[in-house]
């Protein structure tokens, strides 16, 4: 008898325990994640976009012909980890407007232009942009 009572004790906490929990609808294809979702370290408030439109082993001069067709725009530079000097536009936290504005880089002639992501420290995110991107899109 004290058997039943304990084992029917039991099952009613479960099923009392079962229906508090907080239901959630997976829908086919997607997966859940748990919060925050951290992109190479960073949440996604915390990290920004730049198109990089040229990296080269020595620096450039600041009225070098390359940046001609950069007009007051700010060129930042940085150096990577194998020592090239890389030179980006612009500060997005949308990809979608840094990806319109490395097409506009594009029709102005730095055909070799492309996004990349930065923490909000201006520390670049090294992983390839579709996993950056697959990460992006989880986090809210």
């Amino acid at each position: 008898m004290l058997q039943r009572v304990i084992v029917l004790l039991l099952v009613l906490l479960l099923s009392v325990q079962m229906s508090s929990c907080k239901k959630t609808k997976l829908i086919q294809g997607q997966t859940q994640v748990a919060e925050p979702v951290l992109i190479g370290g960073y949440e996604k408030k915390d990290m920004h976009f730049k198109v990089q439109i040229g990296a080269f082993e020595k620096a450039l001069a600041h009225d070098d012909v390359f940046f001609e067709n950069i007009v007051g725009e700010e060129v930042r530079k940085d150096v990577n980890a194998r020592g090239l000097h890389c030179y980006s536009l612009g500060f997005f936290k949308n990809y979608d407007k840094a990806d319109a504005y490395e097409q506009t880089l594009k029709t102005r002639g730095y055909t070799e232009a492309f996004v990349v992501a930065f923490g909000d420290d201006n520390v670049r995110i090294e992983l390839p942009m579709k996993e950056i991107l697959r990460l992006y899109n989880l986090a809210k």
